[in-house]
């Protein structure tokens, strides 16, 4: 009886057996390495997503605008406006305004060697056509799309009948608002190209 107490107590004072180098040293390294990989690999994921992801969620898109010119007559011709529009986001996008202008563009003489002209704010006269494309106020079908899923784009060529007048600059404008779907923030934008009549430069 003696002899087993004594002997459960000398089994419960022995020393514990000493850790290898391995436990020691290379398993806490181990750790600290996976933690510190965990953590590093967050924060990048969390900056990736931050600077190039996240960017594609937001409202992003693409429209240009050029005009092209066909003969028709001595005394006029034909011009097309086509306008692309292009979602290049991520997020679906909705086309809520598109309204098409153009204007003269009137040049004074000129008082300095070169000299700026902010002709997309600066038209002073009143506009030569000045059409609402979307939203359509009659029930036919519509020229251009509204819904735009990403990576989708459309495009429209609006015709206009144009007298000639050699030299006279006429400026064509498409200004429009778009917003992502499910949000009700607009986003306005609008792309222009100034251009002579029917082609035609001044005469000397």
């Amino acid at each position: 009886m003696w002899g087993d107490a004594v002997s459960d107590y000398l089994e419960d004072r022995t020393a514990s057996k000493p850790k290898s180098l391995f436990e020691k040293w290379v398993v806490p390294v181990c750790t600290i390495i996976t933690t510190g990989s965990l953590l590093v690999g967050g924060v990048w994921a969390y900056f990736h997503f931050d600077r190039f992801e996240e960017p594609e969620l937001h409202h992003r898109a693409s429209l240009d605008g050029s005009v092209e010119w066909r003969e028709r007559s001595k005394s006029d011709c034909i011009g097309w406006f086509k306008i692309k529009f292009a979602n290049i986001g991520r997020r679906p996008i909705k086309l809520t305004d598109l309204t098409f202008n153009v204007w003269y563009v009137e040049l004074g003489a000129p008082n300095a060697p070169v000299t700026y002209i902010d002709v997309v704010n600066g038209a002073k006269s009143t506009a030569l056509i000045d059409v609402v494309i979307v939203p359509k106020t009659e029930p036919n079908e519509p020229i251009i799309e509204t819904i735009y899923p990403p990576g989708v784009s459309d495009e429209v060529r609006l015709m206009v009948h144009v007298k000639r007048d050699a030299g006279k600059l006429l400026m064509f404008k498409a200004t429009g608002q778009s917003k992502l779907v499910g949000d009700d923030q607009k986003h306005p934008w609008y792309t222009h190209q100034v251009e002579y009549g029917c082609n035609e430069k001044p005469r000397e």
